[in-house]
């Protein structure tokens, strides 16, 4: 069985190639794989669920059409995309993953996780994580977003 992972694509506009090279993994790779995981980072920003974004929009109708074919998509939060909701899960037809998780790949225990939470504990948590907190952002954000809480875990 074969699972994909993936991390750090950084999408947006200015990138079209590499845009066009994930679509091309979810219409044609992916279709037969067990499971597709994104790690963290899946596009450059994420300011919010809902960011009417044509090229997001896009990347969630392209992550839908997989899901659609029966393979799961796991996306993890990653620094740049911290604010991926539950709106966003819904549009995608994905679940959201927690910061560090432990899935069962093949019965194997496997840790998953964003490259910044490696080194969180020796620096402490990521700078603008900090500030939404210290400031009332993920409270306001949770209130604005009726799918559910927003996540910033960390």
């Amino acid at each position: 069985m074969k699972y994909l992972f993936v991390s750090d694509l950084h999408l947006e506009a200015d990138s079209p190639r590499s845009v066009a090279a994930f679509t091309a993994l979810l219409r044609g790779e992916a279709r037969s794989a067990a499971a597709l995981y994104v790690l963290g980072d899946l596009f450059e920003a994420w300011v919010g669920d809902d960011d009417p974004d044509p090229l997001r929009d896009a990347v969630c109708r392209e992550m839908a059409a997989l899901a659609a074919t029966g393979v799961p998509v796991f996306v993890m939060h990653g620094n740049r995309d911290f604010l991926l909701g539950p709106t966003f899960a819904a549009r995608a037809r994905m679940h959201l993953l927690a910061p560090a998780v432990v899935e069962a790949i093949e019965g194997t225990p496997t840790l998953l996780a964003h490259a910044i939470e490696k080194g969180a504990a020796e620096r402490g948590p990521w700078p603008v994580r900090t500030y939404a907190d210290r400031h009332g952002l993920r409270a306001a954000l949770a209130e604005l977003d009726p799918g559910g809480p927003v996540a910033l875990e960390y």
